[in-house]
């Protein structure tokens, strides 16, 4: 946060997102690289830490609704069954919009989303072994999923566009409306560049928390 969290109040006629970058990935402390990695005890702990931060701000307004979304790679759905337990919120929906730039360099030839979405499609036996008992997963449906495959290899330009779609989408939100998108490094830093708020090292938990009016359909930067 930019500011201290504690000086915000959620206003009932605004909707919120917050972006979340997933907690510390495994791979990235063991030196090793997957593209799938899970998180680390370190990184469970960030996620709780930013929970507590999220849930502090969410009760300033008993108005809004909290919806959880997330990345289907798993750092991000663990991420999110963590602050979901935290908020006691019920499920998480998987959304490809948000998910990992789909780049070239990143992944050679391979697509990486239609493994992901043949893994997500059992759900029940992912949702034992990640987010336990309490939280439940949705899917996006397989044309969403389609949809954002074929934009497979993404340039970077197409990235920040696919993000910035998914923002402005949220502007059509119903009132009342606060959305937590578990997402990437990259997709919290083009969410704070789209907010317009200044550039900032994007580290494991960091949070970006826009406002948008629902009557105007315009945004401003809250953290």
């Amino acid at each position: 946060f930019d500011q201290d969290p504690s000086h915000i109040t959620l206003q009932q006629d605004k909707n919120y997102l917050f972006a979340v970058r997933h907690g510390q990935r495994a791979d990235n402390k063991a030196g090793t690289y997957s593209s799938d990695s899970e998180i680390t005890d370190k990184g469970k702990d960030q996620a709780r830490a930013t929970a507590a931060i999220i849930k502090d701000i969410v009760a300033t307004s008993a108005a809004h609704s909290v919806k959880i979304i997330a990345s289907p790679w798993c750092r991000c759905l663990m991420t999110a069954g963590i602050i979901a337990e935290v908020l006691g919120v019920a499920s998480v929906h998987v959304e490809p919009m948000i998910c990992e730039s789909l780049l070239e360099h990143a992944f050679g030839t391979t697509n990486p989303l239609p493994l992901l979405l043949s893994r997500t499609t059992d759900i029940c036996e992912f949702t034992q072994k990640y987010l336990g008992d309490s939280v439940s997963v949705t899917v996006a449906d397989d044309d969403e999923f389609s949809e954002v495959s074929k934009r497979f290899p993404e340039s970077v330009d197409d990235n920040i566009q696919r993000y910035k779609d998914f923002y402005d989408g949220f502007k059509q939100a119903d009132t009342g409306t606060v959305l937590i998108a578990v997402t990437h490094g990259f997709a919290l830093d083009s969410y704070r560049e789209y907010l317009g708020a200044p550039s900032q090292i994007v580290d494991y938990c960091c949070i970006g928390l826009g406002e948008f009016d629902t009557a105007d359909r315009t945004t401003a930067p809250k953290c």
